[in-house]
């Protein structure tokens, strides 16, 4: 597949843009991607494994700049590893049952469930906003699996689900989002493995092209996240929440 000038140049700055808002707010990069090469005019099975490849890097480099910038403290005696640790786990017991389960409802409905359950998590969040979730291991447990299975079984709504379930579970805003950068390669990883089973190219230079956006991004939205108040975190989550639900009903009908 080749890229001219102009379409190089929008990748990048729709990357960039993508990967600052994904780094900010936990979700977002993967629809962003997807809404830029539909209106690119490309198939996004073209370009999807790709678009993985670039998303599991890119998370891991938000994982290093979120601890650098104090957003969440990844050291091994501290819980945000343990909470990572637990969402990893039980994320990807969740992905691996997901295409196991026979659902004889269309895909069409399935994600459009998704989103429903999406904006109704963003509308929750909004709701509790002044109020603080006492934290539960049984409930991050039920987190992981759910957004796990649903990533599996759709193929979309995992940043979304994945954090702000843990809003809704009692882990503060900047940490719920520097570890869902660290949860989500390994879904991810995952999902990559099962398109290389497939025979699915990958396509070197849109990865190489996102990352250098990636890596410019990147830092810059941790920074950003450290400057916003506390306190604010949890509201803007939850209105991205209700916004990426939405943008998900219109990726589906599409």
């Amino acid at each position: 597949m080749g890229y001219d000038g102009v379409s190089i140049a929008l990748i990048f700055a729709a990357t960039f843009l993508s990967k600052v808002v994904n780094v900010i707010l936990g979700m977002g990069f993967g629809i962003g991607m997807t809404f830029t090469f539909l209106m690119l005019g490309y198939n996004p099975t073209q370009v999807v494994t790709g678009i993985l490849v670039a998303q599991t890097l890119g998370q891991l480099l938000a994982a290093f700049f979120h601890h650098k910038y104090q957003n969440v403290d990844y050291r091994l005696e501290g819980r945000a590893i343990r909470i990572t640790l637990v969402l990893i786990l039980f994320s990807l017991t969740g992905a691996v049952l997901g295409p196991l389960v026979e659902v004889n409802v269309p895909a069409l409905y399935l994600k459009l469930f998704t989103a429903g359950v999406i904006i109704a998590l963003g509308a929750f969040m909004l709701l509790k906003r002044n109020s603080v979730s006492p934290f539960s291991w049984t409930k991050l447990m039920v987190t992981g699996l759910f957004a796990g299975f649903i990533k599996g079984l759709t193929g979309c709504g995992y940043g979304p689900l994945l954090t702000s379930g843990q809003l809704l579970v009692g882990v503060d805003g900047k940490s719920a989002v520097g570890i869902s950068m660290l949860a989500g390669p390994a879904v991810f990883s995952l999902s990559i493995l099962t398109y290389a089973c497939t025979a699915a190219t990958i396509d070197g230079y849109l990865i190489l092209y996102m990352m250098s956006a990636i890596a410019v991004a990147t830092p810059i939205g941790a920074f950003l996240l450290h400057r916003i108040q506390l306190q604010s975190v949890k509201r803007i989550i939850g209105f991205a929440t209700i916004i990426m639900g939405l943008l998900l009903i219109g990726k589906s009908l599409i």
